[in-house]
């Protein structure tokens, strides 16, 4: 009996009746030819060259969001100096659907409700901004101004007090001194005047040496 033959490519064994391999001596296209490193190379750069026209295109999609949400922006803004506080908060309304975790575009939309006349939808935009930024002087203000406008004293105290004591961008001695005085304004309207009398004691001491302001 003839002993077996394998083949030195793929191992197969080869039948008594054909002289070479049936698997490796069929016609193979221009891959299978290929070794093994230029192809799996290949596939790498082809992978680097998708990822590369991916993240470009993700990178360019986010850009013009970002335009869009600022175009809009700057339409809210002037819509609000024009005293126009219904079409601002609609334009707002677009910056946020395009850039949805903006902060200063939830509080800008808030500042138009409120300019609108829409207090409890504005409430609800500022609590939101006040639990991620607590100590935001600006959002404490805002709610401390809607609770002034219900006469609720003691929640519009609270709030003015953490605008006080709170993070302000620009000018925050002088943002501080104006919410303080605010404030003493504020308590003397509801007739608490002992406690604007301790407001305005603490905002004496607060300012700096300047005749004027003293």
């Amino acid at each position: 009996m003839e002993p077996e033959r394998h083949c030195v490519q793929c191992g197969q064994t080869i039948p008594p009746d054909q002289a070479d391999c049936p698997r490796c001596s069929k016609p193979q296209g221009f891959l299978w030819w290929m070794r093994r490193e230029t192809f799996l190379l290949l596939m790498f750069v082809v992978l680097i060259i998708f990822f590369v026209v991916t993240g470009f295109a993700a990178k360019s999609y986010h850009a013009q969001q970002r335009a869009m949400a600022e175009d809009w922006y700057a339409r809210g803004e002037a819509d609000l100096r024009a005293d126009k506080p219904q079409k601002a908060l609609e334009d707002f309304r677009n910056a946020l659907a395009y850039s949805k975790e903006d902060s200063l575009y939830r509080l800008r939309l808030a500042q138009a409700l409120v300019a609108a006349g829409r207090t409890q939808e504005a409430r609800t935009y500022l609590l939101s901004l006040w639990d991620r930024q607590p100590g935001n002087g600006t959002v404490n203000l805002e709610l401390a101004r809607l609770e002034a406008k219900e006469h609720n004293v003691a929640e519009a105290t609270r709030y003015y007090h953490n605008a006080i004591y709170g993070v302000w961008n620009n000018d925050p001695s002088e943002r501080r001194r104006m919410v303080r005085l605010e404030l003493a304004e504020f308590l003397l309207g509801v007739g608490a005047d002992s406690e604007a009398g301790s407001e305005l004691i603490a905002l004496a001491a607060d300012l700096p040496p300047d005749p004027q302001l003293q």
